[in-house]
């Protein structure tokens, strides 16, 4: 990633989100990421194929997320805009099966 600033720890994470900077990282089937809007903090999850998952909380619910994330590798990216991907067939189809 092109201009990409490597993040490590959860105090340099909330110090770019307060700045409304957006934190985005990879999974193996997709991406995330988080956004600060006033108070609240969303994290977004968009697999690949299936629709996104996005919780909104508070820093302290993102300080307990960050340890789930512990092999995860975390960026900011300056002038990056945040959009979930529009739902497709294919994304309903695969939300179908994923709740069997």
């Amino acid at each position: 990633m092109k201009n990409a600033i490597q993040l490590t720890t959860i105090g340099e994470i909330l110090y770019h989100l307060a700045t409304k900077e957006i934190v985005v990282f990879n999974m193996l089937d997709g991406y995330g990421y988080f956004q600060q809007q006033g108070n609240d903090i969303t994290i977004v999850i968009q697999p690949n194929v299936g629709s996104a998952t996005i919780a909104i909380g508070n820093r302290s619910m993102l300080r307990k997320t960050f340890k789930q994330f512990y092999n995860t590798e975390f960026y900011v990216m300056p002038g990056l805009r945040a959009d979930v991907k529009r739902i497709t067939l294919l994304d309903r189809i695969a939300d179908f099966f994923k709740k069997e």
